[in-house]
């Protein structure tokens, strides 16, 4: 709302009624803006039209002629001059601007400084309902409702209903199992137990477990992921972070490659172990 404003005035072109909309061609027609000094270029005019909230669900259609496309205007700007030319009276009291005429009114209301007046572009519905138009049944009812028991959902048949806003029809729940009922208690089988293994590494490396953790909510240095080797025998751990998942095969080489150098390190330690026993014993 501008008491200032010349004109009603609209950055948006979709804002106006195609067949209304008249383009100026003339590059030097211009607005001036309320600082003075900054003019903006008009790029048309035409009609808009809007709904107001005339009372609490009811809405009554506005028509604004001759509004202003402006190019370079960041808010819609509605003159209450225009407005009062059209014989309409505006109020302000207690940061509510109320505007009417005849039977219509509808207010804007108080932001800051500036008073905000919403207008639909398209009629919003009217108040709506709690009570289901139709009658659903009663497995319906149970799957919207999270699964809840059957005999529950069936005591909003009651003259006194737990629920209200659902209506059900005469069907029964259907038989047999609910397969969401199902699928949600269902539990996960037990992994074997350690003890119940056949046979457990007799040396280390032997055996290696591998597992991959993440994402985690926090992150050391951007590593939200991170690979994980277990050695069976000595449970002796290798712990690599990782930014993103698609670095385990990266991860994965990097120590197959340091246990390559250590099983080579460890025969050739042992190699030149046997070859002093040897020539000491010579």
């Amino acid at each position: 709302m501008d008491s200032g404003a010349t004109d009603h005035m609209t950055p948006f072109g979709s804002d106006f009624t195609p067949a209304s909309y008249i383009k100026y061609l003339e590059s030097g027609t211009s607005v001036l803006l309320g600082d003075g000094t900054t003019r903006l270029h008009i790029l048309g005019k035409g009609t808009v039209e809007r709904w107001v909230e005339v009372a609490p669900h009811a809405y009554r259609q506005i028509i604004l002629q001759g509004v202003l496309h402006v190019q370079g205007i960041k808010p819609r700007f509605l003159s209450m001059g225009r407005l009062d030319s059209r014989g309409f009276t505006t109020t302000v009291a207690q940061s509510k601007l109320t505007i009417s005429k005849g039977n219509i009114s509808f207010s804007g209301f108080k932001s800051g400084t500036l008073y905000t007046c919403t207008m639909y572009a398209d009629k919003p519905p009217g108040a709506r309902s709690l009570n289901s138009v139709i009658e659903l049944p009663i497995k319906t009812w149970h799957e919207r409702m999270g699964h809840l028991n059957w005999e529950l959902i069936k005591s909003v048949l009651t003259n006194d209903p737990p629920l209200t806003g659902i209506k059900l029809d005469e069907s029964d729940p259907p038989h047999g199992t609910c397969p969401g009922c199902a699928a949600g208690k269902a539990k996960c089988r037990a992994f074997k137990s350690s003890g119940s293994r056949n046979s457990w590494s007799s040396t280390p490396i032997e055996r290696i477990h591998a597992d991959l953790a993440g994402p985690m909510d926090v992150s050391i240095g951007g590593h939200r992921y991170a690979c994980v080797f277990t050695c069976d025998h000595t449970s002796h751990v290798w712990f690599y972070p990782l930014k993103s998942k698609d670095k385990t095969f990266e991860s994965f080489k990097k120590f197959v490659l340091m246990i390559e150098k250590l099983t080579v390190r460890a025969d050739l330690k042992g190699h030149s172990d046997e070859s002093s026993r040897r020539a000491g014993l010579g």
